[in-house]
């Protein structure tokens, strides 16, 4: 992409600067990074969900609830 420049004596069009094209790149890899934390958030979310189920977890559960003895 290039910048248009206009002067009173012409028109001309400047480079893309180099910070600008990492400041777009660092922006496309927000946008990766940011969908993969979501993504990491549910699966660990979900885990901990599903432990809940299991007769490891649910035993460790029980046994810990103060009005239930074993």
């Amino acid at each position: 992409m290039s910048t248009q420049v206009s002067t009173a004596v012409s028109t001309y069009s400047a480079p893309e600067s180099v910070v600008r094209r990492m400041y777009e790149q660092a922006a496309g890899i927000d946008r990766v990074g940011m969908g993969l934390l979501r993504l990491g958030l549910i699966i660990v979310l979900c885990w901990i969900g599903g432990l809940k189920f299991a007769d490891y977890e649910a035993d460790g559960i029980v046994r810990s609830w103060p009005t239930v003895r074993s």
